[in-house]
């Protein structure tokens, strides 16, 4: 499985470094994962992205009166 983030990435060094992963695991994820540079930082949150087919749109507040002056 790939790695989502620079963030991921540098969690799961650590993890191998402290031995709660392999190494040959970690090495896998790795050639497995795009370039470390073409990484985001941060990874999106998966609620908010794509968007939901039924989204709500807010319909445009526009007063009541219809904006003549008399």
């Amino acid at each position: 499985m790939p790695f989502r983030s620079k963030a991921q990435w540098r969690k799961f060094a650590a993890m191998a470094k402290r031995g709660e992963i392999s190494e040959a695991e970690f090495k896998e994820w790795v050639e497995e994962s795009k370039p470390y540079k073409k990484l985001p930082e941060r990874a999106p949150s998966g609620r908010r992205t794509g968007g939901s087919k039924f989204s709500r749109r807010r319909k445009p507040t526009g007063s009541k009166r219809s904006g003549r002056r008399a």
